[in-house]
């Protein structure tokens, strides 16, 4: 009988110490595979920082190589007798970031301001000719003191300017400008251009509800019109389509098709600064 007693202590004592080892030895498993995947989860944070880096590095680098990248104007002494020093550098600043836009121009490195720069009652004209053969146009409105551009690829230069140079034949007529400071009516000859104050209509212009404030919304159209008019476009009916829409922080940018095209395929770009409340407008 004491046998079989001590026989069942032993089994006992037997089962506790293998269930203190399996206990142990799971607790060491779990510490060791803990630590494996703590290491492995600093190593991806590590790797994942250093990545981070690396792309923060990159970006650098590239925002410093576009920085460098700064285009050289030109004879822009040529605009002293139009404009002040500061407004001819944030003239300089716009047409950069324009060109800097638009891929079509990313070689371009030089702009030359011509001597074919001539004014209006309502604006100062210009253009420079590109060191890849393409054109920039600029027009300076006076109403609101901005700045206004357009762009002609290599191919279409040639004829642009004669178009430009013949509209300034037409513009530079002999005119009294004595009067001008007198009477904010221009002279018959400036008005007409075949048809006088057409209004612009414009639709898919709900698309921009919600997006551009009311009260500017509301004045896009006869913006549009003097925008048009100034530059001798008589196409007023125009169109808005809701994919060609693009809204970032600060700005809303959407195209304005022409319902009866031009023969060149241009369209109307037009850009509503969010800040300044403005609007900008291109055919290009």
């Amino acid at each position: 009988m004491a046998i079989t007693i001590c026989n069942n202590e032993m089994v006992t004592n037997m089962k506790k110490r293998i269930l203190i080892s399996v206990l142990l030895l799971a607790l060491l498993f779990g510490i060791l595979f803990g630590g494996i995947f703590l290491l492995r989860k600093n190593a991806n944070e590590k790797e994942k920082i250093k990545s981070e880096e690396q792309i923060v590095e990159l970006e650098k680098k590239t925002e410093e190589k576009e920085e460098q990248r700064k285009m050289d104007f030109v004879n822009v002494n040529l605009l002293e007798p139009y404009f002040s020093a500061e407004e001819i550098k944030s003239m300089e600043q716009q047409a950069e970031k324009l060109l800097k836009q638009d891929e079509l121009f990313a070689s371009v490195t030089t702009l030359t301001c011509t001597d074919a720069i001539y004014e209006t009652q309502n604006q100062i004209r210009f253009y420079f000719t590109l060191d890849d053969g393409s054109t920039l146009f600029a027009s300076y409105k006076k109403e609101d003191n901005s700045f206004f551009f357009w762009t002609e690829k290599k191919e279409d230069s040639e004829q642009a300017i004669a178009e430009w140079l013949k509209q300034k034949e037409a513009d530079t007529k002999a005119v009294d400008t004595s009067s001008w400071e007198e009477s904010q009516d221009l002279p018959i000859e400036w008005n007409e251009k075949g048809q006088e104050n057409i209004p612009v209509v414009l639709s898919g212009k709900e698309n921009l509800q919600g997006k551009i404030p009311e009260e500017d919304l509301n004045s896009l159209e006869t913006k549009l019109q003097k925008f048009l008019e100034e530059n001798n476009e008589l196409r007023r009916e125009l169109s808005i389509s809701a994919d060609k829409i693009i809204q970032t922080d600060q700005e809303i940018t959407f195209e304005a098709d022409f319902i009866t095209p031009r023969i060149d395929k241009k369209q109307l770009q037009v850009t509503y600064h969010i800040t300044e409340k403005s609007f900008g407008f291109m055919i290009q």
